[in-house]
């Protein structure tokens, strides 16, 4: 089957404790099939926080020239065949968080175009250890503008630098 090794999920859980020093809700950008985001939701079940789930449920989405191929899965042999790949529906995702038994929210609707945006990690040799430059961009026009920026703004003020920093030291 194809999952989450157990050592990532170590990792993950890991990364999560440390996030959760610092204010903020919890975000996971594609959710697959829910199995990672139980997990999260599992782990912040005693906190205040929420847990906010961004997916299209639609796949991965059409390799660009700056994708590349690292580690092949499902044995395709070419990026371009993992487009629409790993699409899962939210039924499922819901089910997931029900079996550890997280609150039932009702999932917004929302199908537009007006909001766009990608994330690139780089890694860079310095002298002092190793440079991480994340960068988030968001693009959003029309009415979700106003709903979707101050969620970002408030989840990346409210400890983003401090976990980035805490994850490239653990590098180290």
């Amino acid at each position: 089957t194809i999952g989450t090794p157990v050592e990532e999920v170590y990792y993950l859980l890991k990364a999560l404790h440390e996030a959760l020093a610092v204010e903020g809700d919890v975000c996971k950008f594609g959710v697959a099939q829910g199995t990672n985001s139980a997990i999260l939701a599992n782990e912040i079940l005693a906190t205040e926080r929420s847990l906010w789930l961004f997916d299209s449920f639609e796949g991965l989405p059409k390799p660009t020239g700056e994708d590349e191929l690292i580690d092949d899965i499902f044995e395709l042999g070419q990026m371009e065949k993992y487009e629409g790949r790993m699409a899962h529906g939210e039924e499922r995702v819901l089910g997931r968080l029900a079996e550890v038994e997280f609150p039932d929210y009702d999932l917004p609707d929302i199908e537009t175009e007006d909001v766009a945006g990608t994330v690139t990690v780089e890694l860079t040799d310095d002298p002092g250890g190793t440079l991480v430059q994340v960068t988030l961009l968001v693009a959003s026009t029309g009415m979700l503008s106003s709903v979707f920026f101050p969620l970002i703004s408030s989840t990346i003020g409210k400890g983003f630098p401090e976990t980035v920093e805490n994850f490239a030291s653990s590098l180290d």
